[in-house]
């Protein structure tokens, strides 16, 4: 199942081991998938990568 998130509603993303965790202000997400897949799919003048494995708003 895919959601759609507003980006001004992320607090965080995660990667861990072939999964993507994506902290939002309702609710967590945990998805399957690459964190370089997840980069390449996002607005890079919105999050900011603060780690390796970190993304933040």
């Amino acid at each position: 199942m895919w959601a759609f998130i507003k980006a001004g509603d992320i607090i965080y993303i995660e990667g861990c081991r072939g999964y993507v965790k994506t902290v939002a202000l309702e609710k967590t997400y945990l998805v399957y998938q690459r964190f370089k897949s997840t980069l390449e799919r996002l607005n890079q003048h919105i999050f900011l990568q603060c780690h390796r494995y970190y993304l933040s708003t």
